[in-house]
């Protein structure tokens, strides 16, 4: 740059003692399993800004089986952040958004496949689960960001989390012979 003087930066890890002043640095949890679902509920929260909380939730899946759970956020949104590998949702509006005795219905889901690279970003009261990866043999690691699903308005009994299982044996599963 001419005429400017450059200053050039010390180059730091994130876990250097001076950046413990800056930043909170987060390291996401090993897994040496390779089978099944690991889940890391709320590993870091932060407040981003008018009071609103976001929690940070890990996630890594080899799993294939069938669900029969599934979960709605009442009033808040969510986000799937694939890291590694491609991710696989259920998703299903809910009937009455205002009822907290509403339940989906197996024929009300759709399965939506979340590349890595991307996010999907839920409106709120869609019932949706931790699904599957779209490569069980590699497994699919991702966050999922959370607002205000902790603690619901002032007053009320229950929080903005509810979930349900689907009604008597059913179960949830892609139909992965037409992708």
């Amino acid at each position: 740059m001419p005429g400017s003087l450059v200053h050039l930066l010390p180059i730091l890890p994130a876990t250097a003692p001076a950046v413990r002043e800056l930043a909170r640095h987060f390291t996401f949890a090993p897994v040496t399993e390779r089978e099944g679902v690991h889940f890391f509920p709320a590993v870091a929260g932060f407040d981003v800004g008018n009071g609103s909380q976001v929690d940070v939730s890990y996630l890594y899946s080899f799993t294939t089986d069938a669900t029969p759970g599934v979960d709605r956020h009442l009033r808040t949104q969510e986000m799937f952040v694939p890291l590694d590998g491609d991710l696989c949702l259920p998703l299903a509006p809910s009937r009455r958004p205002q009822d907290r005795d509403d339940h989906p219905r197996p024929e009300d889901f759709v399965a939506v496949v979340v590349r890595h690279g991307e996010a999907l970003i839920l409106n709120a009261n869609v019932w949706h689960n931790g699904g599957w990866p779209v490569d069980p043999h590699k497994g699919v690691r991702y966050i999922m960001v959370l607002s205000g699903h902790r603690a619901g308005a002032e007053g009320e009994e229950y929080l903005d989390f509810q979930t349900a299982t689907l009604p008597g044996e059913a179960a949830l599963l892609p139909d992965w012979r037409n992708r």
